[in-house]
């Protein structure tokens, strides 16, 4: 099944947005927040998905904005922590300030590029797919890394 037909697969709660799990295809653990923390700067992990609903691992990825949003916390989105392009930059939930920072784009087969600095992407630190794995920044390079490799679906 193609990227394309996995996100069509999600639920699609209203026109241009998508909304379902993230799931690492290294894996298949889903990205989490963090002790479902509603504050600042919540760190954003993979967990073993939680069907009680998961207010913290349901995300909504609004098209026009560029944004995930979970159902935890739905007037933060996920963000470059201090909005520092680097090699293992955490991601994290941060209030909306429609910054470049805080948006994303899906792209085949299975990326998920930052706007601020498209060279760079969601990965998981230090390749691992453990429950409590750190999801961070990191260049794509040429070759994507199954660390890097997402799909999104209910």
């Amino acid at each position: 099944m193609t990227t394309q037909q996995k996100v069509e697969q999600a639920q699609v709660t209203e026109a241009g947005r998508i909304r379902g799990y993230i799931f690492s295809r290294m894996c298949g653990l889903v990205l989490s927040i963090k002790g479902d923390n509603t504050k600042e700067d919540a760190e954003i992990i993979i967990m073993e998905q939680n069907y009680a609903p998961p207010k913290g691992q349901l995300w909504t990825y609004d098209q026009e904005k560029k944004t995930f949003t979970s159902d935890l916390t739905p007037f933060q989105v996920l963000s470059i922590k201090d909005a520092m392009v680097s090699s293992d930059t955490p991601i994290v939930n941060e209030t909306w300030t429609g910054s470049d920072y805080q948006k994303w784009i899906l792209e085949a087969p299975g990326i998920i590029k930052s706007v601020l600095n498209d060279s760079y992407v969601m990965k998981l630190k230090d390749d691992k797919g453990e429950p409590g794995t750190q999801v961070v920044l990191y260049p794509k390079g040429t070759d994507p890394k199954p660390s890097m490799m997402w799909d999104i679906h209910s």
